[in-house]
């Protein structure tokens, strides 16, 4: 769920942040989602509270759910404390910079199950042994799934590489793009930008898809062709945890063949452009311990 107005609060986005950067922020976070019952438009209202700062709104046509959800444990009118993430804030120059956004990790939809808001625990039960550990199930590969990756496989192959210094031009023009329909439709970041579904409902929809689709080869293809489709269009990077699950994926398999062809063509395009997160370099050691070459690109 992404928090509502954010404009009328980025002095306190930026001092969280520690300023603009040039490719911007994305901060994990806890807020705190304080009613304020005195509020002039909506009685429900919950403020977004972070690190003390006040930095937003929970979204109108959700705070009667917020409301619901702690009288129902019995502490209405509580705060509730939810993971977030401040995004944003990038600044190529005084003239060109992206304002701050807030995602909660609170659901769109369906029941809601808040950390530091919850019904007195049980006495726990007596330790019993461990059960044992469940076999691991065999992954087996649909033709759909293989028909797929097959595609993916073939367009990095037969697409040319993305000069950096291009892909940041789009990206700055990408994200001014985002950051004025943010402001003309009212949307979140992640609405502005076009991110997948599961990426923009809140952490427990989140958790859960991520959860669902973990050893589905389709689902985190279709998911990465996504990625590539902003790399290519836009510059914008991808988190590589999605390449990585494919190379898991088939792993698992036993399909080191698609393995190995897969990383092949995906390291010929990112081994120098490198998407943020730790999972990159697994890829990479992944990628060495199959013999393939990581080359660096011509000047």
């Amino acid at each position: 769920m992404e928090a509502v107005g954010e404009i009328h609060y980025q002095p306190a986005l930026v001092r969280l942040c520690g300023g603009h950067s040039r490719h911007g922020h994305e901060r994990t976070c806890r807020a705190r989602l304080t009613p304020e019952p005195t509020n002039a438009y909506d009685a429900k209202a919950h403020r977004v509270i972070i690190d003390g700062a006040h930095v937003g709104y929970v979204p109108r046509e959700h705070a009667a759910r917020f409301a619901e959800a702690s009288a129902a444990v019995g502490r209405p009118g509580a705060a509730i404390e939810v993971a977030a993430v401040i995004r944003g804030g990038w600044r190529t120059n005084q003239h060109d910079e992206g304002g701050f956004g807030v995602r909660l990790g609170a659901p769109l939809r369906g029941a809601i199950a808040f950390e530091g808001l919850a019904p007195p625990a049980a006495e726990p039960a007596l330790a019993g042994p461990k059960p044992a550990r469940a076999p691991t199930v065999p992954v087996t590969l649909s033709e759909a799934e293989l028909t797929a990756l097959d595609a993916v496989i073939r367009r990095l192959r037969s697409t040319p590489l993305l000069d950096p210094q291009d892909a940041d031009r789009r990206r700055r023009a990408f994200y001014r793009s985002a950051a004025s329909r943010m402001l003309a439709r009212g949307v979140s970041s992640g609405v502005a930008t076009g991110a997948p579904d599961h990426l923009v409902q809140g952490e427990a929809y989140f958790r859960a898809e991520m959860a669902r689709m973990d050893n589905l080869l389709g689902e985190q293809v279709r998911t990465f062709q996504h990625g590539l489709d902003q790399w290519f269009e836009h510059g914008e990077t991808f988190a590589p945890y999605y390449p990585f699950r494919i190379a898991v994926i088939l792993r698992k398999a036993r399909r080191g063949d698609l393995e190995r062809a897969f990383l092949e063509a995906y390291v010929e395009h990112f081994a120098e452009v490198r998407p943020a997160g730790s999972r990159y370099a697994q890829i990479l050691d992944r990628a060495a311990k199959l013999g393939l070459p990581i080359r660096a690109r011509a000047a």
